[in-house]
């Protein structure tokens, strides 16, 4: 009955350990997941958001404002998952080589070449489009 026991308790371990393994690996940032989509050769010229709460769009050519978008939320911690968030922006970043589309929700984010991510923590990219009045 003892050893019954062991090994039961073993294969809960294991179990639990290879859950935390699994979801560790889906654990990525925004950085990373830019810096797989666009190559380091590519210039990003502008941006194009287009807010679809109030129906209002703006292409954004101002650098400032395209690293606030493009490398300022870079720490923001992503988590895969198999569902296309609820989206409240939709973003067209246009290189010199390529465009690359983002959809924005509050809890997560679609990168048209990656795939969809529930946000882990803080939206900052979604409170830097939300906060933000552009002209």
């Amino acid at each position: 009955m003892k050893k019954k026991l062991i090994i039961l308790t073993s294969l809960i371990i294991f179990g639990i350990v290879i859950f935390l393994v699994y979801n560790q690996l889906r654990v990525t940032t925004y950085d990373k997941v830019m810096l797989e989509m666009i190559d380091e050769s590519e210039e990003v010229e502008e941006i194009t958001i287009e807010n679809k709460i109030d129906n209002t769009k703006v292409t954004i050519k101002d650098k400032e404002l395209i690293e606030r978008i493009t490398h300022k939320p870079k720490e923001m911690e992503l988590k895969e998952q198999n569902v296309t968030p609820s989206i409240d922006y939709f973003i067209i970043i246009h290189t010199n080589k390529k465009n690359y589309d983002i959809g924005l929700g509050e809890t997560g984010i679609h990168f048209g070449y990656a795939g969809s991510y529930s946000i882990v923590g803080d939206n900052i990219l979604y409170q830097n489009l939300h906060h933000t009045k552009f002209e």
